[in-house]
């Protein structure tokens, strides 16, 4: 029944008003992460000289080591700072890739691919608790840790763009639906 439910909501999410409204607020978690507060990715890498773990695809339990020392305490500060707006944001954009995956999928028998954005923000949370906690306790330093966040950091990366594969599939296909004469 909680299956269903969640699909009825992705349907109502799909509406044109609701669409829009998540839309609006991912585009203001883009903007939060770069720009709108003082704490941002791009500030982060310029005193630094590396990016946050969070946006590579992997990495190993040294480099994780190495951002975190090239970070420093003043880095290690802006980063947990910033890391209290990434605990929201997964749930932004998963919303809005399962919400364009439901209008893609939503009415067909492949509708399941709607999860893989919710695989993606349960992937992304761990990801984040997990280097939270090492940014709190570094530099004290567990590689078996850091391969967990590696593993989780990786598969949020995997979730996400099958589903932007997905959604363009859809789209595509739409189109050449549209531009396609009737037979």
């Amino acid at each position: 029944m909680r299956i269903n439910a969640f699909y009825g909501f992705l349907e109502k999410a799909s509406r044109p008003f609701w669409l829009g409204l998540i839309i609006v607020i991912y585009l203001l978690f883009q903007y939060a992460f770069n720009g709108m507060f003082s704490v941002t990715t791009s500030h982060l890498k310029q005193i630094s000289g590396y990016s946050i773990p969070d946006l590579m695809f992997y990495y190993t339990p040294a480099q994780l080591k190495t951002v975190f020392q090239h970070f420093g305490e003043a880095g290690i500060k802006e980063y947990l700072n910033l890391q209290l707006i990434d605990m929201v944001y997964p749930v932004s954009y998963s919303l809005l890739l399962a919400v364009l995956l439901y209008i893609g999928y939503g009415k067909t028998k492949y509708r399941t691919v709607v999860w893989l954005p919710v695989a993606a923000a349960v992937s992304d949370y761990t990801e984040n608790f997990i280097l939270r906690s090492m940014a709190i306790h570094f530099p004290e330093f567990n590689d078996t840790t850091a391969r967990f966040a590696a593993f989780f950091t990786s598969w949020k990366w995997i979730f996400v763009a099958i589903s932007i594969l997905l959604i363009l599939f859809a789209f595509v296909n739409w189109a050449v639906k549209k531009v396609k004469p009737a037979a």
